[in-house]
């Protein structure tokens, strides 16, 4: 890692779209997608009431597509979206993304998403890291339909790029976001933009 670090968020500033929603239809298809959104609602209806936690509605969602998927076929659908994600860039911010590189900056990727799916892509673009939600898999090889850590969203995303990269606070920094949710790590950076 160099002394000048460039954090980019994911969703919707690397991306065009929520990659949560297009990875479902892509790994799990339109229809299981759907009916794990109909078994999903209550929570997401309290998430956007402000009863509960986003994290927790999301996680929700995410047991009702994934829970018992054995982690070799999560890895290989993981994988295989790699090329999916090229579809949906931001030409615009991938070439921020690319000066950096040039530069010689380390560049980050601090999302949201799990980060199983987001690392093939990562690799194939020469990013040197990726934060992100992990996802918990069962002593018998499966997915639990659980996060095995905080969804790494608004202010976990402080914490979590802090524990990853200990001396950033010393380190010129450039964070590219594009939502209020992205504002606590944009406050991290010397260099912050909401895109």
């Amino acid at each position: 890692m160099t002394d000048k670090i460039a954090l980019f968020d994911f969703d919707g500033t690397l991306t065009r779209h929520d990659s949560f929603l297009t990875f479902g239809r892509f790994a799990a298809g339109t229809r299981r997608l759907l009916i794990a959104a109909v078994r999903s609602l209550p929570h997401i209806i309290g998430w956007k009431l402000r009863i509960i936690p986003g994290g927790k509605a999301k996680e929700t969602l995410f047991g009702h597509l994934y829970r018992g998927w054995s982690q070799r076929e999560w890895q290989e659908k993981c994988r295989a979206f790699a090329a999916k994600i090229d579809t949906d860039l931001r030409d615009d911010i991938v070439r921020k993304l690319r000066q950096h590189q040039q530069q010689g900056h380390s560049t980050v990727i601090v999302t949201a998403s799990p980060a199983d799916w987001v690392k093939p892509w990562a690799l194939g673009a020469g990013i040197d890291k990726v934060i992100g939600t992990e996802v918990e898999i069962g002593p018998d090889g499966c997915l639990t339909g659980r996060f095995a850590t905080p969804n790494c969203h608004g202010a976990e995303k402080v914490t979590r790029t802090l524990s990853a990269i200990p001396g950033l606070r010393e380190c010129e920094t450039w964070g590219y976001g594009d939502s209020l949710s992205d504002t606590p790590l944009l406050s991290l950076t010397t260099h912050p933009l909401i895109v």
